[in-house]
């Protein structure tokens, strides 16, 4: 289960989005399923939940976005939940943010997530405090996915064939009865590239041509491939445009980097190798990074908004970190400064 948190000022407009047909005509029977310290007549209106939200909010003027909004989604995997156990699910939620005693509801219009719409401001005109609401949220779900048997999204878990996708694609295929057109890409690409493994850049793209599969090769001034823009024929956005994508938002295994060297021929092993290096590179220059005191990097500005009649010679520093820049260039510092007593003055 992921949750999606957000944060907003207008209970009404949340309110007239989850209860409108959506972006893409995709909420289907919007309905309240549970809710707390609101006053809960019809579950398809909102105008008197809203009103009670606002009332507590009124409280404390002062607070910018007293909305808090939280999407729980399950994954795909997982069966079609009833409204009852979303209901239930919502209150165990709301309970473990700590929101039970604030104004709240659960509204379902979907089959596979409730948003939840809480007031940070109760009755009482106290302020629920959001920090670190999103590592509290995070837990829940992890709480919530043991006791209600559902699918533990982990570090470690696989990526889902579908996570790449977005809401309005996989509406769409829902629509014309089809997989997701990314997700097709991507299953084109892989077995194009287990085709063209270690035959080259041109059997690459023919492969490609062969499964479908629309390219457009981005080049330097030099002609040297850096990237490919890939498509299907008839995937068009809502304004009827030709949709393009970089391979890498089809699959990140799909970049130019992690491409070429297999249309090189290169083995598993000589990729591991070389991805191990580059991790240990970027492992050190963060230690360097973090090495670095702050203060230096702002007593040298100081250093040099000093306003010398003459600027000093920049010092010989080819290695080192900005500790041994500083105190090189405060060494030759030193030196202008003596010689500048030691010159007569100017007639």
């Amino acid at each position: 289960m992921i949750g999606k948190i957000s944060k907003g000022a207008s209970f009404g407009g949340l309110a007239a989005y989850l209860f409108g047909p959506g972006r893409r005509e995709e909420h289907r029977d919007p309905r309240t399923i549970a809710g707390g310290n609101v006053l809960l007549d019809d579950p398809r209106q909102w105008a008197t939940w809203v009103a009670d939200m606002r009332l507590a909010a009124g409280q404390r003027p002062g607070v910018a976005r007293p909305v808090w909004h939280c999407s729980l989604r399950t994954a795909p995997e997982d069966p079609v939940l009833d409204d009852a156990t979303w209901a239930a699910i919502a209150a165990q939620h709301i309970t473990a943010m700590g929101l039970q005693h604030h104004p709240w509801v659960a509204v379902r219009h979907g089959a596979d997530h409730v948003h939840i719409v809480a007031s940070r401001v109760d009755a009482h005109g106290r302020l629920w405090r959001d920090s670190h609401d999103y590592a509290r949220s995070m837990r829940s779900c992890r709480q919530l996915e043991h006791d209600h048997g559902l699918t533990a999204v982990t570090r470690r878990r696989p990526s889902d064939p579908l996570a790449s996708t977005t809401a309005g694609e996989r509406a769409r295929a829902h629509r014309l009865g089809q997989h997701p057109e990314r997700l097709r890409l991507r299953t084109a690409m892989h077995t194009a590239l287990t085709a063209a493994a270690g035959a080259g850049v041109n059997e690459w793209e023919r492969q490609l041509a062969a499964h479908g599969v629309r390219y457009r090769a981005q080049t330097t001034q030099d002609g040297t491939v850096i990237g490919y823009r890939v498509t299907l024929s008839g995937w068009l956005d809502a304004d009827g445009i030709q949709v393009w994508l970089k391979a890498s938002q089809v699959d990140r295994q799909l970049s130019w980097t992690r491409v070429r060297p297999q249309l090189d021929g290169d083995s598993d092993r000589a990729l591991a190798e070389r991805e191990l290096a580059r991790r240990t590179r970027d492992d050190s220059r963060r230690r360097t990074r973090r090495r670095t005191p702050a203060g230096d990097d702002r007593a040298a500005v100081s250093l040099a908004r000093q306003g010398f009649a003459v600027p000093p010679k920049p010092p010989v520093v080819r290695d080192g970190d900005t500790e041994e820049l500083l105190q090189a260039l405060i060494i030759r510092l030193h030196q202008w400064r003596d010689q500048q007593h030691r010159r007569p003055p100017s007639r």
